[in-house]
């Protein structure tokens, strides 16, 4: 709650521990608080970038920006993954049942993610 209080607008970690008085690990605990439980529950959309930190931003263009870097995120994991452990796996047991059933399965959310992430829609007006 501490970290809700202190409204971050584009505060770093660092920033966010000298105003509220709270550790490295404490904060790191709020911010996640905060993405899985408060925002939803307060309607605070949570957002991070390099440019301006931590911030409850009223802007929806905010959310999406957040939204999508954090899909690329997601996206460029997975896709590492892919190529660098089930792909290895699959060349070396073409039969393996399971291994074949994430393939296809995974290849399903990674087409997925990328339309996702070539999107390029703006922002609906606030309260439509």
């Amino acid at each position: 709650m501490a970290i809700m209080a202190a409204r971050p607008n584009g505060l770093s970690v660092k920033e966010i521990m000298d105003t509220t008085d709270l550790s490295r690990s404490q904060v790191a605990a709020g911010i996640l608080w905060i993405k899985e439980k408060a925002a939803g529950e307060n309607l605070t959309p949570l957002s991070w970038s390099r440019k301006e930190g931590y911030r409850f931003s009223d802007d929806p263009t905010d959310w999406i920006e957040y939204e999508r870097s954090q899909t690329r995120k997601t996206l460029t994991g997975l896709v590492r993954m892919v190529k660098s452990t089930l792909d290895p796996h699959l060349q070396r047991e073409p039969t393996d049942s399971w291994a074949t059933m994430a393939s296809s399965q995974l290849a399903g959310i990674i087409k997925g993610l990328e339309f996702i992430t070539a999107q390029h829609v703006t922002a609906a007006p606030s309260g439509t």
